[in-house]
């Protein structure tokens, strides 16, 4: 009886991290066929959405992922030694079938789908050549499974850009940044296919352990470069949103901070709600409680209360949208300011809506009126509870 080759267990650890990230981005629904799919599944499925395509008079040449398919192919009986006995095979190419059916609602979003699974097919060709006898050996294996952790974080990136709220409204001005980071993820492909071909060739393994680090080394520096660049731009963007809004937050800030302060004068003050059967289900998230109402006369507390909730669900980093209201600044009592106000909570928590505003609005010189900034603040708050299905969350609402 032939021995089993032996198994990487650093490799075995990279494939099911990228694993477990992917299955955790995709909503159980989405992937639930997911198991059972093949190469040929996937085959069928391209061409039904081909079909359907050119039944809209869309029709794009869904030839140029024949390549890919091919690759996918060869690489799986590659990397299969190390997808034994786990349910990892299967995602390689799973996820194509969902990705390119919703993005082929949208003919821009999906030709720029279709170009980087294009991308990913050049770097696939080199599987061809490589014997199955290379996926025996302990370095090359760990190579092969960064190489799988590349694709499905294609996928994953895919996934998130189709798959978000209002993502087809919010395309010309988010793309840009799904696509550095698909640049990224290609090039790190492009540079495993390297080191993957040197390993087959390598005649000093010294040299080969080299170039693995320098390779693993570039893609944490680009990594960062690229997490630096989007947050340095969307800082900018929002600056020029604030402007544009003539929003002050000063008033919103002092007012907070004198609220929690009053809190705070009495150790324990308020320590008491966190007992209330109603505020910890409505904390916890609760269908039953999905939105608490405090209710009392002028000083009897409602503001000292809220603020205190409000730190509370910050510290438990859940995602809190507040606004206060006071006489101390009038304009805080306005709709127009609640509005900005809430509309500029939403914008520091999601970089493709900073670009949105910024491109489609603050660029254009538009007025930021009334049916302007409740446009934004429904757009803003759908793309936000999208979210929710993966984050704990709370909401607030209070009545003075």
């Amino acid at each position: 009886m032939p021995l089993k080759p032996a198994v990487s267990a650093l490799a075995r650890q990279t494939m099911r991290t990228a694993f477990e990230e992917l299955e955790r981005t995709i909503t159980p629904a989405d992937s639930r066929d997911f198991p059972n799919s093949t190469l040929h599944h996937v085959r069928k499925a391209a061409l039904v959405i081909e079909n359907q395509l050119a039944a809209r008079q869309s029709l794009r040449n869904m030839r140029r992922l024949g390549p890919l398919f091919q690759g996918l192919e060869h690489y799986a009986k590659v990397v299969d030694v190390l997808c034994n006995g786990t349910p990892y095979l299967s995602w390689i190419w799973a996820p194509i079938t969902l990705i390119l059916r919703v993005a082929s609602e949208y003919v821009e979003a999906f030709e720029q789908i279709i170009k980087g699974y294009s991308r990913i097919s050049e770097s696939l060709k080199r599987f061809e050549v490589i014997s199955n006898a290379f996926s025996n050996k302990r370095d090359f294996q760990q190579t092969l499974a960064v190489y799988y952790a590349d694709i499905l974080e294609f996928h994953k990136h895919a996934y998130i850009f189709v798959r978000r709220s209002s993502w087809k409204l919010l395309f010309i001005t988010s793309w840009g940044r799904f696509q550095r980071r698909f640049n990224n993820i290609l090039e790190d492909m492009e540079r495993h296919g390297t080191l993957i071909d040197k390993e087959a060739q390598a005649h000093h393994i010294s040299d080969f352990q080299q170039l693995q680090q320098d390779i693993y080394a570039w893609k944490e520096e680009s990594q960062e470069k690229t997490s630096r660049f989007e947050a340095e731009q969307a800082a900018r963007q929002y600056q020029s949103i604030v402007s544009w809004l003539k929003a002050d937050e000063s008033d919103q800030l002092t007012t907070f901070d004198s609220i929690s302060a009053e809190g705070s004068k009495y150790p324990g003050t308020c320590s008491w709600a966190l007992k209330d059967k109603k505020i910890a289900s409505f904390l916890q998230h609760r269908p039953e409680t999905r939105v608490l109402w405090l209710q009392g006369g002028p000083g009897s507390g409602k503001s000292v209360l809220s603020a205190q909730l409000v730190n509370f669900m910050r510290s438990a980093n859940m995602l809190v949208i507040s606004h206060f209201c006071t006489h101390l600044y009038p304009s805080s009592t306005t709709y127009e300011q609640i509005l900005r106000s809430m509309l500029l909570q939403l914008l520091r928590k999601d970089y493709d809506l900073v670009a949105h505003v910024y491109g489609d609005f603050v660029f254009e010189k538009k007025v930021p009126s009334i049916p302007t900034l409740e446009r934004l603040c429904i757009l803003s708050l759908q793309a936000y509870l999208k979210s929710l299905a993966k984050i704990s969350t709370s909401g607030l609402s209070l009545m003075a």
